[in-house]
């Protein structure tokens, strides 16, 4: 049986190949994770036995940092020690727009090592 979930809303920024820090270039501003809020509230009114944590990269980064403005390097080993370092039975991801998808490829990938 299925009991632990994490849900997981990814970097809200593309990921390029560069270092460089990328708020100034794509006037990131991020939202709070709704799709994850909606999420979790389903899951506890008709899945009482789950136990759910909910995770966005972009707040918490935020919190540890002050900032957004950091590198593709910071933002992948973030992702990927909270894909790595957490219990779950179940993942789910969240990317907003289209350009995220690399990010969820990158937890994905993470997910099955």
């Amino acid at each position: 049986m299925y009991s632990n979930v994490l849900l997981v809303k990814v970097p809200q920024i593309q990921y390029t190949f560069d270092s460089t820090a990328l708020p100034e270039r794509s006037g990131l501003v991020f939202d709070p994770p709704l799709s994850l809020g909606y999420l979790s509230s389903f899951i506890k009114k008709f899945g009482s036995a789950y136990e759910i944590k909910c995770l966005d990269v972009n707040i918490e980064l935020h919190r540890k940092y002050g900032t957004l403005e950091l590198s593709m390097s910071t933002y992948l080993q973030f992702l990927e020690n909270v894909i790595r370092e957490n219990e779950y039975d179940i993942l789910g991801l969240s990317a907003p727009f289209i350009f995220n998808y690399k990010w969820l490829e990158f937890a994905v990938d993470f997910s099955t090592q």
